[in-house]
């Protein structure tokens, strides 16, 4: 996970140095916010795994925690892309985040409480 996590950072560095913003086409800034979305992901699934280790004592098998933050990673990432994309796109104003943050904690609640998400 750490190596992929490196490997989609480095992705990220090469769309940065290498795609001019004022004259791609949609497919620089696909190339852009795929790499950023999945480097994040991985990020915040190390973060957020390292956290749930140290915090639950408990003995619970390696593939719980790593569910559970990989889960919580793709809607932290999600949240973050889609800022990032406002942002870029000139329409982030107060009222969408507010709608961005209420979509993303009724995700994450909802993939909280689900039953089928939490058996497996």
């Amino acid at each position: 996970m750490v190596l992929a996590t490196i490997l989609c950072w480095v992705s990220w560095f090469f769309v940065i140095l290498n795609i001019d913003p004022f004259e791609t086409n949609l497919s620089g800034f696909i190339f852009f916010y795929v790499s950023i979305f999945l480097a994040m992901v991985g990020t915040f699934s190390i973060i957020l795994f390292s956290s749930y280790q140290v915090v639950n004592k408990r003995e619970r098998p390696m593939y719980f925690h790593v569910q559970k933050s990989f889960r919580d990673s793709i809607v932290m990432a999600i949240f973050i892309t889609a800022l990032l994309y406002l942002q870029g796109s000139g329409l982030m104003n107060v009222w969408n985040f507010v709608i961005l943050v209420s979509a993303a904690l009724s995700l994450l609640i909802f993939l909280i409480f689900n039953k089928k998400a939490n058996s497996v």
